[in-house]
């Protein structure tokens, strides 16, 4: 359970509440308590009281005084009593001389209406505190878990991409949203469960006790096999829920996948392949599940089983003992002792399906807390510097990267792109091109060597800076479920709207745009589902456009785009390099001719550098691609 107290600090700024909360828990479990001590006088001193010369009746007012008057005499004799030997014994003592005081001063009439009155009473304040603690708790249970989500969110913002490639985006979205409502589900609502059904316990095994020492030390001797039982049981709930929890991961990463990948799943006839990749997960959680939950039955069972073989040793053993006028307690007591102990049996099963639903609780808990517990693997040093412009270099000095230590992505790369500079990267796919310009604004951090702009190194830059400075258009175009306006100003607040529409125009969007029914407020649809892959490339041209960055990155920027746009936005990228340091990776080598560098990356490596003219004339790996585009 210790995974729970790493939440505490999720609560700092409810605990007012939460107080308030468990003392009105506390309160109704003293009504319960106090319910079950009615039959007590209900059977013993209304039903079979012996009738000597019984009073007249004298109506309710003066019973409801006597009664007040009575309950402060009996509270200040059970705290002096409290605190000397025998005190069960001597408080049950006072309780019976008052009682019999008061029992001589009215009806038995009066008595059975009054003790009618206070159930009523009694019930309703019990109903009523009840309710106040659900609302708190409810209040309470949801704040924590916003607090939590929220959290989990900022977390994972933080995180590079490599903490992204390295796990599935179905199962952090699992972690988020499924994780989170489990613990609000199965560990806030069952803590408050558990202290309410302990409060009983306890409160009822006082009353036990007060009745009857011996009896209640009878039935203690049942207690610890049943706990032991219990322990076992809640050992299995808990691993075939952790077990669960990862296969619904696995479920929602299916569905995730395969909705977001659909148009390749029809266009590939691939429907049964996913139903049944689908069905067999979750036939592997059904099964998960299934044992969790037949483990979760068997407490209920068990518990029934040994509180009835409880119950009816003690009927038969102290109702015996009653008839044959042997006992040292009354009837009355004795059923209060019976309802005290059976209504200790509710909450004890209680309990101990609590502690199963925590413990399948703490396997979502243990995945919340190894997202908050992963290392950050790019985190800014503390003395890290606000950088604000680009004067004049940025410069590559022998850097090496690899995503695992096996293998070696980029090796010993060295360059330098000058301001107002284009360095094209060139080279067969899976080279590490992407790879290269993902180090600029630290997506991923160099393994060897360093990156430096204006001789700083961008590791003593605070990352905000650093990324402001740069416009990324990517060949995987990334759109969000908004306006195509809110689209292109992503990132930059209090927009101009005649800078939206200028970008628009410049990245050869402003056309089409405009033809739509609602213009720039038209809903582009889930990762620009209602667009075209040229119109989605071209809005993401005009977001970096609008951004005015002074470092560029283009990866395959123009190669969703038909001849027509491609010239179009290749000359507004033109006017846009003016000043700039611009890098640029392209299959379509045709773009790059005027690049003023050109790097040919082969095996992470920089196999050739200089301009088109040099390369062409080298006769190498750029002149045998360049020739085979064109005579492609």
């Amino acid at each position: 359970m210790k995974e729970y107290v790493r939440l505490l600090p999720y609560l700092r700024s409810l605990w007012l509440k939460i107080w308030m909360g468990f003392f009105l828990i506390l309160l109704g479990s003293l009504f319960d308590g106090a319910s079950v001590t009615m039959l007590y006088p209900v059977i013993d001193k209304v039903f079979t009281a012996p009738v000597a010369e019984e009073p007249n009746s004298r109506g309710i007012k003066p019973i409801f005084s006597e009664a007040s008057h009575r309950t402060g005499l009996f509270i200040r004799d059970a705290r002096y009593a409290a605190g000397q030997d025998n005190q069960f014994e001597k408080i049950r003592e006072i309780a019976n001389t008052h009682w019999l005081e008061f029992m001589r001063q009215f009806s038995r009439k009066d008595v059975l209406l009054f003790l009618c009155v206070i159930a009523v009473v009694i019930v309703l304040a019990k109903n009523v505190i009840n309710l106040a603690q659900s609302i708190i708790f409810i209040d309470v249970g949801q704040r924590m878990i916003e607090e939590i989500r929220n959290s989990l969110y900022r977390c994972l913002q933080k995180f590079s991409l490599s903490f992204f490639s390295a796990r599935r985006s179905g199962d952090l979205i699992s972690r988020l949203i499924n994780d989170v409502e489990v613990v609000n589900a199965f560990s806030v609502t069952n803590i408050v469960k558990l202290f309410r059904d302990f409060s009983n316990v306890v409160i009822f095994l006082i009353i036990a006790f007060i009745v009857s020492v011996r009896l209640s030390l009878v039935v203690f001797i049942f207690f610890p096999p049943v706990f032991l039982l219990v322990a076992k049981i809640v050992n299995a709930i808990k691993e075939y829920s952790r077990h669960s929890q990862r296969k619904i991961a696995d479920l929602t990463f299916i569905i995730q996948e395969t909705l977001s990948s659909i148009r390749i799943v029809k266009g590939f006839a691939m429907e049964d392949y996913e139903i049944q990749r689908f069905e067999k997960d979750n036939k592997h959680y059904r099964k998960e599940l299934t044992w969790m939950k037949f483990y979760g039955a068997l407490i209920r069972p068990l518990s029934d089983t040994i509180s009835m073989a409880v119950g009816v040793s003690l009927l038969w053993y102290g109702g015996g003992a009653i008839i044959d006028a042997e006992s040292p307690i009354t009837a009355g007591q004795f059923f209060v002792f019976l309802g005290a102990l059976f209504s200790t049996m509710k909450p004890i099963k209680s309990i101990g399906r609590t502690i199963g639903e925590l413990k399948r609780g703490t396997a979502a808990v243990e995945r919340l807390l190894e997202i908050f517990d992963a290392p950050l693997d790019i985190s800014e040093s503390p003395d890290a510097i606000e950088l604000k412009v680009v004067n004049k270099i940025i410069r590559f000095d022998r850097v090496s990267f690899s995503y695992n230590p096996e293998t070696e992505v980029l090796k010993d790369i060295s360059f330098t792109a000058k301001q107002g500079q284009i360095t094209a990267l060139v080279g067969p796919s899976g080279a590490g091109k992407t790879t290269l310009v993902d180090i600029i604004p630290r997506f991923y951090d160099v393994t060897q060597g360093a990156i430096s702009i204006d001789g700083t190194d961008i590791r003593r830059v605070t990352l905000k800076s650093l990324r402001r400075l740069m416009g990324i258009v990517s060949q995987d175009t990334i759109l969000f479920n908004d306006t195509v306006f809110n689209n292109i100003a992503y990132g930059v607040k209090d927009i101009d709207p005649e800078k939206v529409y200028d970008a628009s125009r410049a990245a050869n969007a402003h056309n089409f745009v405009t033809k739509f029914p609602q213009s720039y407020q038209t809903m582009i649809g889930e990762r620009g589902v209602n667009l075209s892959g040229g119109q989605r490339q071209r809005l993401a041209i005009a977001r970096a456009l609008l951004k005015n960055p002074p470092i560029l990155i283009f990866d395959e920027a123009t190669s969703a785009l038909d001849s027509e746009s491609e010239y179009l936005v290749q000359e507004a990228i033109d006017r846009l390099m003016e000043n700039r340091t611009v890098f640029v990776i392209a299959h379509r080598l045709s773009t790059i001719r005027h690049a003023d560098l050109i790097l040919v990356i082969q095996d992470g490596r920089i196999a050739e550098r200089g301009n088109h003219e040099e390369l062409m004339a080298r006769q190498g790996l750029y002149c045998k691609l360049t020739k085979m585009q064109t005579h492609s």
